[in-house]
């Protein structure tokens, strides 16, 4: 009776075609309006410029191929001089890293709270962070690791809101350092259009849309 695709339409719209029933309803999504960060993160964040957020999600593996990878991005934020929060990868930093004053690592903290603080975001694309980034209005370096997330990649970018995609396979210091500088050089225009994006998803009111459609269905 009702088929509710959680995605804005400014990502996938819906097609014409589609039986009634079959509806996008825009993002489902809540503020974390009660999270309280502990001291150290909240003195980083509020300490000098935003920082850059580092964020796999799911992909953020605690092994050896992984953490190959994270030491690419730790190298390029200290030789870039990029203040940055590492969402993930706790046990190889603990084990691997002393990091230094302008890179801190974090574990569980909402995408609510961390993104609508960071100046952008580096993350795998999957959906829950892209939709994150379109939300709460925070340009994207896309580092995909699968097709769905290349796909997702592609459309950050012809959004204007992403700068060109860095496929995990390819990751290193330098293919990093300069999609750190494409970001830098083209920011401004990035953040307005990522603000644009945000106030069109933001209107859409996904969760309240599927709320109404489900009431209306059950009585």
């Amino acid at each position: 009776r009702l088929n509710l695709m959680p995605i804005s339409r400014t990502v996938n719209d819906r097609n014409p075609y589609w039986e009634a029933k079959n509806v996008v309803t825009g993002f489902w999504y809540e503020d974390d309006v009660d999270f309280v960060p502990d001291e150290k993160l909240k003195n980083f964040m509020e300490t000098g410029d935003k920082p850059v957020v580092l964020s796999f999600g799911s992909m953020s593996y605690e092994d050896d191929v992984v953490a190959d990878k994270l030491d690419k991005f730790i190298k390029a934020f200290e030789a870039t001089d990029t203040k940055a929060i590492i969402q993930g990868f706790q046990k190889n930093i603990a084990t691997n890293y002393k990091l230094p004053d302008s890179i801190m690592s974090c574990g569980d903290v909402p995408h609510s709270w961390l993104f609508s603080r960071s100046r952008y975001v580096i993350h795998h694309c999957g959906f829950g962070t892209c939709a994150a980034s379109m939300v709460y209005g925070v340009p994207s370096i896309p580092i995909p690791y699968m097709a769905e997330h290349v796909k997702y990649a592609i459309k950050l970018n012809d959004l204007g809101i992403a700068t060109k995609m860095v496929k995990v396979s390819k990751v290193s210091k330098r293919a990093i350092m300069d999609v750190l500088d494409e970001m830098n050089s083209s920011y401004y225009f990035k953040k307005e259009r990522a603000d644009e994006i945000s106030k069109k998803v933001r209107a859409e009111n996904g969760l309240d849309d599927a709320v109404r459609r489900i009431k209306d269905v059950l009585h």
